[in-house]
This record gives structure tokens, sequence and C-alpha cells, in this order.
């Protein structure tokens, strides 16, 4: 799993989190693949074990400038 893309380990984990019931919620789950396609564009084939804090950070700080 850590050598994988981040965007698809991601992906992965919500599919696998909603199919197994742990959120019921359509809603939340439409909300989480478009969570994971703004990470796809963002982190394109980055590996799990290569993103760092400043990563995410600077994910969030591109989200905040193109969402508000």
């Amino acid at each position: 799993m850590l050598n994988q893309p981040f965007a698809d380990a991601l992906k992965l984990y919500v599919k696998d989190e909603y199919f197994s019931g742990h959120w019921s919620s359509v809603t939340t789950y439409n909300n989480l693949k478009y969570t994971v396609k703004l990470v796809s564009r963002f982190f394109g084939k980055k590996k799990v074990n290569a993103v760092k804090k400043r990563d995410i950070r600077n994910w969030a700080d591109e989200y905040v400038k193109t969402h508000s």
C-alpha cells in the first residue's frame, strides 16, 4: 500500500469504507469520491510513502484558494 499512488490508496479506502457499511450516507460517499478526484489531480502518481506533511498542507492551501 505504501508503494502505490496516494490517490489510488485513498480511492480504495473510500470505496472499502462505504461498501463495508461504515458510511451509510450516499452523500458522504459522493463527497469523498469528489475529494479523491481532487487529490488525484494534485498528487498525480505520487506514492503514499513519498507524501509529506507539507504536501498535504500545500494541497489544503490550494483547495481553499480554488474553492472559497
